[in-house]
Parts: structure tokens; C-alpha cells; sequence
């Protein structure tokens, strides 16, 4: 989940996550855990932020004259805007990794979550046009990779029409697309697009 904050000069801010009275929290690694009959879910801050969060409990009212405890995760940090915070939604929570924002210039936003699995890169770009993050570029609003030993396994593209990685072309079509995935996994590959027609993955 990307929040973006406008406006100018210093402000006082605050993100809540607000869950539903029956769960049970915990904190672990950086995260907040809510869990109930055996189902998880994890809301991972961006660590590299100057954010302090915190789990509170509150009252809520679901219907007039009644009140009954629920449970919120807060962030809240004194910011000069405009200003954006990254937050992560892990279900199942069986894992939980490091959830960062990497330092970059230009119009491009990088977040990097590390686990088991690999290195999954999430890329936004609210300007039109092409934009270069190394070592990423593209033009899309949207990119996710998922790099195992330097590999990309997994691509999510929107709103875009190319993609690189390290100078190399990992995706190009003829005209934007509003989503294209490639899946790579137990030796076999799956592409699927919104538009099949303008499908054109370069491996």
C-alpha cells in the first residue's frame, strides 16, 4: 500500500490501520501480526522510514448506544511535504521480511522486500513517459520484480509498454498495456496480458 502526501512545509501525520475487535495482535520483527482461528495477517511498515507506529486499542460504536474495544496499528511522523510512506500487507505471515524504501532520484519510487524467496522490487512512476531507476527502467506507472540470484522469476507491469533490467529488455510491446504478468517457475513460463494482441514478452 503506497500513501501519497501532498501539500507543503512541515505537518504533523498519521496512518492507521484499523482491524476488526475479534483478532489478536502481536509484534514480531518489525511487523504486527493480527491473528484469529488460525488465519494470519501481517502489516509491515516501511523500516527505513522515520515513522513510530504502535498497536491501540480504541472504542468503535457498530451501532448507536453501543461501544465494544477494537484494535488499530497507528503511524504517525512529523513530515515536510510532499512526502510518501510504503506499508506491506503479508497474508498468512509465515515469513516476514525487511520491508525497506530505497534512496532514488528521478521521478521513480523503489520498495524492496527481502524473504526467503528473493528480492521482490516494487517500482512507481506518477509521470508520464520514461523513467530509469537503476537498475530498472520502464515507462509504466507500475513495475514488480521478483529477483532470485539476480534472476527475474516473477514481472507485474501496468500501464506501460517496456521494461529493462541491468540495460537488458525484459518486456517491449508496440503500445501501453494495462497489466502484463510472466511467471517463471519449475522450469516452464506463463505470460498473460490484458491486451493478447500487444503481448510481447522478450526473454
Amino acid at each position: 500500500m503506497r500513501d501519497v502526501l501532498t501539500g507543503k512545509e512541515m505537518h504533523e501525520v498519521e496512518i492507521a490501520w484499523h482491524l476488526a475487535p475479534d483478532l489478536v495482535m502481536e509484534n514480531s520483527q518489525g511487523a504486527f501480526v493480527a491473528s484469529a482461528d488460525g488465519t494470519k495477517l501481517a502489516v509491515l511498515p516501511d523500516s527505513s522510514a522515520n515513522w513510530l507506529y504502535a498497536s491501540e486499542k480504541y472504542q468503535i460504536s457498530p451501532a448507536y448506544g453501543k461501544l465494544q474495544s477494537a484494535i488499530r496499528v497507528a503511524g504517525r511522523a512529523k513530515l515536510e511535504l510532499p512526502e510518501e510512506h510504503g506499508t506491506l500487507l503479508i497474508a498468512g505471515a509465515a515469513e516476514i521480511g525487511r520491508f525497506t524504501r530505497v534512496q532514488t532520484t528521478g521521478p521513480a519510487v523503489l520498495y524492496r522486500y527481502e524473504d526467503s524467496a528473493g528480492s521482490h522490487c516494487i517500482l512507481f512512476s506518477d509521470q508520464a513517459g520514461r523513467w530509469s531507476c537503476p537498475p530498472f527502467a520502464g515507462d509504466c506507472k507500475l513495475l514488480y520484480l521478483l529477483l532470485e540470484n539476480d534472476e527475474v522469476k516473477r514481472l507485474i507491469l501496468c500501464d506501460g509498454s517496456r521494461a529493462e533490467y541491468k540495460g537488458k529488455t525484459i518486456v517491449q510491446n508496440q503500445s501501453s498495456v494495462q497489466r502484463f504478468e510472466r511467471d517463471q517457475h519449475s522450469g516452464m513460463t506463463e505470460a498473460s496480458s490484458s491486451d493478447s494482441v500487444k503481448l510481447h514478452p522478450v526473454s
